[in-house]
């Protein structure tokens, strides 16, 4: 099954589907994979930013699955390792309330702190609030100096239970909130079957998880991401927004993809809740 995707694309297209309007920075080969991507973001109603990469290929991933429902990715970055500071356009940020940034890309030393630096810049001149995912626990390991920058001028970090402790040197997700939460206003640590922990503001939530039985855990922090970022933008309750993405977390990891078959909105609505 082929499928546009990667960390915050797969979180910008939970966003869209469920009302949200938005665009995407990256960079592709001019080849079958590029016109795919570009392709479905367009009929997404997301717009496409970054340009084609004219001697490298489309950045690819498998997902192998396990038994476990646990994934292990296989990657080709291919041209997105070229996405650099000169793919950040201030036009972009300028008609941005927020810009999402993986920390992924803060794992490409070569262009990539580069083009995080750019958008950082951008994002302070534009007044552009500033969300950050730190992506996976080796670019805390690795790239913390870089990724400690980022978060001091974030105005929302998601971390999942394993990268918030780590990042905080702290004993557990809770812990973890209420270290952030003396760096950035608005802090999630996301915990699985446990929920997610909240912070904004000094004041702390937590949000309960949904029962469910995984089958794929490939995309599960990426749509909570999206359908957070949705719900807190659209005026929802923290708790709502935090239930919501919670709910479509769920759903998501009972099936192979990270990318919900259903329309999200339609799923969120047969629950009696209102968007």
């Amino acid at each position: 099954q082929l499928m546009s995707g990667g960390s915050v694309a797969n979180s910008i297209i939970a966003f869209s589907q469920l009302g949200g309007k938005g665009g995407f920075v990256g960079r592709l080969g001019d080849d079958k994979f590029g016109t795919h991507y570009r392709d479905e973001f367009g009929k997404l109603g997301i717009k496409f930013h970054g340009g084609l990469s004219t001697d490298q290929p489309s950045g690819t991933c498998v997902s192998l699955v396990t038994p476990d429902s646990e994934r292990t990715m296989i990657t080709s970055l291919g041209a997105s390792a070229e996405l650099g500071e000169d793919s950040i356009e201030k036009s972009i940020l300028q008609s941005s309330e927020w810009c999402f940034i993986e920390g992924y890309v803060i794992g490409n030393p070569e262009n990539g702190h580069g083009a995080v630096s750019r958008v950082t810049q951008f994002a302070q001149e534009c007044e552009s609030k500033i969300a950050v995912t730190f992506s996976a626990p080796f670019i805390i390991d690795v790239f913390r100096e870089q990724l400690e920058d980022v978060v001091n001028h974030a105005s929302m970090v998601f971390a999942n239970e394993e990268e918030g402790p780590l990042y905080t040197g702290s004993d557990s997700p809770e812990a973890a909130r209420d270290a952030l939460m003396d760096v950035v206003p608005h802090v999630v640590v996301t915990a699985g079957a446990q929920g997610c922990y909240i912070g904004v503001k000094g004041e702390r939530f937590h949000v309960p998880a949904f029962s469910c039985t995984p089958v794929d855990l490939t995309g599960a922090g990426d749509m909570f991401a999206g359908a957070y970022l949705f719900g807190i933008l659209d005026g929802m309750t923290v708790e709502d927004s935090a239930s919501m993405a919670n709910f479509l977390a769920s759903r998501v990891i009972t099936q192979y993809g990270a990318r919900l078959m259903q329309d999200p909105l339609e799923l969120w609505k047969e629950r009696g809740a209102t968007v």
